[in-house]
């Protein structure tokens, strides 16, 4: 299946179309400086350089119908799209398909990130116009965290304060640290013990995995 992968944020938009059975990446670029003076894409295909245009960019619906004129010269039909969300809040234990409800759930849970889930909102809103004949998924980082046991997420405040407010630890960039995880079942048999995660973008975050070496292959699903 032929997918394209969005990032937005809230003056940038990184994508990458690939197949997710073959892992092959047809295409893949970002969108910088989106409603800001100095706007470009920059856009590679099939593994060869980027190339960075200056394009007017005043806001993100213009910024995804400059990408989709790139990705016609792919020539690869585009199956469905999928959408990185920073924050899931206390929806989403998983992913989720696209529908009026699960993206009125992450306009509600907003104020928990405010510069990424309004933008990531509004990028989805505009692909369901644009191409209504294509299915979108909502792929939430805090999905990643969602079971962790309560000593770990919880806050030493009232119970009622917290139910109240949703006052947790969500955890961060979720998705990045399942990719590292599972990674490791491509490693040599012996090496497959805990791992500690570490994202160090513009924040950082930590994540430690306690396991046996022994493990045949990936964790089991967690239990909700």
């Amino acid at each position: 299946m032929n997918v394209l992968v969005i990032n937005a944020g809230s003056s940038s938009l990184k994508y990458q179309l690939l197949n997710t059975k073959t892992r092959e990446v047809f295409a893949k670029g970002n969108a910088e400086r989106i409603g800001i003076d100095g706007s470009f894409i920059g856009h590679s295909e099939h593994g060869g350089p980027k190339a960075k245009t200056p394009v007017e960019l005043p806001d993100h619906r213009t910024a995804l119908q400059e990408i989709f004129k790139l990705l016609k010269s792919v020539d690869v039909k585009i199956e469905g799209i999928g959408h990185r969300v920073v924050q899931g809040g206390w929806y989403f234990p998983e992913s989720a398909v696209v529908t009026d409800e699960t993206l009125a759930q992450v306009r509600e849970v907003a104020p928990l990130a405010p510069l990424h889930n309004y933008a990531e909102a509004d990028v989805i809103e505009i692909c369901r116009d644009m191409y209504p004949e294509l299915g979108n998924v909502i792929v939430p980082d805090t999905a990643f965290h969602y079971n962790m046991p309560e000593h770990a997420w919880r806050y030493a405040l009232p119970r009622d304060v917290v139910e109240k407010y949703h006052i947790r630890k969500y955890g961060a960039h979720g998705t990045s640290h399942r990719y590292s995880i599972f990674a490791r079942y491509s490693l040599p048999f012996f090496l497959r013990a805990s791992i500690l995660s570490v994202r160090i973008p513009y924040s950082s975050n930590l994540f430690l995995l306690l396991s046996t070496p022994f493990s045949a292959g990936p964790p089991q699903p967690r239990s909700r």
